[in-house]
């Protein structure tokens, strides 16, 4: 593995590597060659860390240890939840993502091909998505998998907002131009 990039966006919407965001923070994952290899992007509203991406790109090549980055993005996020005490962790269901009704498949395949591509696209959709959250424990409601922590005190929790992370963020990354001289 070559690096790993967080980012807080205010808006959704394309980076600089392509990827089409539905959600403000990203984590990106670079292989062999500084090459975006794997994405996900997340949402902290109130009590709740919401996972709205998990997504790779065809023909990048992955380290072993991340044979599994599905598995071990949303475990990351299990640990980031019980650390701030947040009531639960979401993972979309596959069927209810865009890109799982329109995904993209190369218009100069033949028909065939195309429809066996996106046979393929959704089947890699419900392992990465569903699958993982079903391995993980977190219970099917409406459109949304769900894992509740336990840890979590009733009353106690720390409402967290992606508002207040930018805020916090802000305060911790940026300084006054005195203070970086």
């Amino acid at each position: 593995m070559t690096g790993i990039d967080v980012k807080i966006r205010l808006w959704s919407g394309l980076d600089s590597n392509g990827a089409n965001w539905g959600a403000p923070i990203t984590v990106t994952v670079f292989g062999p060659g500084n090459e975006a290899a794997r994405y996900m992007a997340l949402s902290i509203w109130v009590n709740s860390l919401d996972i709205h991406q998990l997504q790779g790109i065809r023909g990048i090549a992955i380290p072993p240890e991340l044979a599994n980055w599905p598995e071990q993005f949303v475990k990351a996020c299990l640990d980031y939840a019980r650390e701030k005490n947040l009531a639960k962790v979401r993972v979309r269901r596959a069927e209810t993502l865009y890109s799982y009704g329109r995904p993209y498949v190369n218009p100069m395949l033949p028909f065939e091909a195309r429809a066996k591509a996106a046979a393929q696209a959704r089947a890699f959709m419900e392992r990465h998505y569903d699958g993982t959250a079903k391995q993980l424990g977190f219970s099917l409601e409406t459109n949304w998998y769900v894992w509740r922590n336990a840890d979590t005190v009733s009353g106690c929790a720390r409402a967290t907002s992606f508002l207040s992370l930018f805020r916090r963020w802000r305060k911790e990354y940026e300084r006054p131009m005195h203070e970086l001289q």
